[in-house]
């Protein structure tokens, strides 16, 4: 049949070319032979050993079987072929963590952070047992080479710039360092942070100082070199507390912690009050209404200074006939207070009112003298309710007989009856009027009270809500 017996008793079967010179039979489907001449359709086809195992259509041999590509001949059998196993290069990995190493099989390389693969990432097994592309390598990542600061100092680790090194940055004395002291090689190949520089010592401006005074001014405006001295003070009317003198230390620091010295208020506000007042009582009253202009107070400090008025008035304010001393008192934020005073006086320029004046009516006289009574004018005046009222005449006195005492007592009765209806009629009225009065304060209470209640429910349905 054309076999050849191995020293390990395997058949090595003829190859790809045995398949090109054996004739064409179209009887056989692929895998399957018949020799020439043998009788009968496709189904008497002879299938080759096994699965692994090919041919052309049409073959007409044992001899025309082969091994399918992947596998080897092993005896009468096909074998699958392998590859040399592979490992993972140091510090890298397979992906998934898995490599098989049969034919076909795919084997993908990766490496750990900081290190970048050299060589082919995904290696295939071949048919002929050997691995595609060319073996991979991890090799550690650097960052570009740093160099020494000017006036400072540079200290890396082992590694020098490749991956997770690290570098110390310093500055020589009387320097400063402007940056990130320590820088770490990353794994995109940067480091952490940009190379510091280092800068000479100097004390920083002396800035947002309220009320302080600066000696000289340069302290104020840019920084100073060390052994550099300022003097500091307030401006008037503000006492300083806290250091007066601060020296630039050669650390960049002042000697005194000039930003905890301030200066305090000692100087009260200015007020002035309006000149002395005097009005006239309103026409028909013991008062008069009066307006001024409430002073307002300044203060050295720029700020907000509160001031009251004792008595607590406000002008246009309601005031009795007399004089009032009206006070302001003006207190800055520190304490310190001032005060004005003026005085209010209201006096009293209409006359009293005349409201009964009877003249008695004419007397015989019977004698050289009569006696003559009469009844006593009223008054009333703004001021109070009791004007003082003296009678003024001249004449002996006068004295009346019986019957004109008589009429005169009628008269008084009469009067008085007159006086006693008319005060009835104005009590009734008072009492017309308190009563409207009650009924209106009933009705705006129950108003009150009604929008009380709405106010109380809105209040109760947002809580609900």
């Amino acid at each position: 049949m054309g076999s050849v017996m191995c020293s390990e008793g395997a058949a090595v079967f003829s190859s790809q070319a045995n398949l090109a010179a054996a004739p064409v039979h179209e009887s056989c489907p692929p895998g399957t032979y018949k020799p020439e001449g043998s009788p009968g359709g496709p189904s008497s086809c002879l299938t080759c050993p096994d699965r692994q195992h090919t041919s052309r259509p049409g073959s007409t041999a044992l001899d025309d079987c082969v091994c399918k590509p992947g596998f080897q001949p092993l005896g009468m059998t096909c074998q699958p072929v392998f590859c040399a196993p592979l490992y993972p290069p140091e510090h890298g990995f397979f992906i998934q963590n898995v490599c098989n190493n049969n034919y076909d099989a795919a084997c993908g390389v990766r490496c750990q952070q900081g290190y970048d693969l050299q060589g082919t990432g995904i290696r295939l097994c071949q048919a002929d047992g050997t691995w595609s592309g060319t073996p991979a390598s991890c090799h550690v990542r650097s960052c570009p080479a740093l160099s020494r600061p000017q006036h400072g100092f540079l200290k890396c680790s082992e590694g020098g710039a490749s991956y997770r090194a690290e570098c110390q940055v310093g500055c020589d004395r009387g320097y400063r360092l402007e940056g990130q002291s320590k820088l770490t090689c990353q794994a995109n190949s940067q480091w952490s942070g940009s190379l510091p520089r280092c800068v000479e010592v100097r004390c920083p401006p002396l800035v947002n100082l309220k009320n302080l005074l600066l000696s000289p001014p340069a302290c104020g405006k840019r920084a100073v070199s060390p052994g550099a001295v300022c003097l500091l003070t307030c401006r008037q009317g503000f006492s300083l507390k806290g250091n007066r003198r601060a020296v630039c230390l050669s650390s960049g620091n002042w000697s005194a912690n000039v930003h905890k010295v301030h200066c305090i208020d000692s100087e009260p506000p200015w007020i002035q009050c309006p000149d002395d007042i005097v009005a006239e009582t309103d026409e028909r009253r013991n008062t008069a209404v009066v307006s001024w202009n409430p002073p307002s107070a300044l203060d050295n400090s720029k700020e907000e200074v509160s001031v009251q008025v004792k008595p607590v008035y406000t002008p246009p304010q309601l005031l009795p006939i007399g004089k009032e001393a009206v006070t302001y008192i003006a207190t800055d934020r520190s304490g310190n207070q001032a005060n004005c005073s003026f005085t209010v006086t209201i006096i009293d320029t209409e006359p009293p009112v005349i409201d009964r004046c009877r003249s008695p009516p004419p007397v015989q006289a019977t004698d050289t003298e009569t006696a003559v009574m009469w009844e006593v004018p009223q008054f009333s005046d703004n001021s109070g309710p009791h004007p003082d009222a003296r009678a003024i005449y001249s004449g002996a006195p006068m004295h009346i007989n019986s019957a004109e005492r008589e009429r005169r007592r009628d008269r008084e009765r009469e009067e008085r009856e007159r006086q006693e209806r008319e005060e009835g009629k104005r009590e009734e009225e008072t009492k017309r009027d308190t009563e409207r009065e009650r009924e209106k304060e009933r009705e705006d209470r129950g108003r009150e009270t009604a929008i009380d209640d709405r106010e109380r429910e809105r209040e109760r349905e947002r809580e609900r809500r």
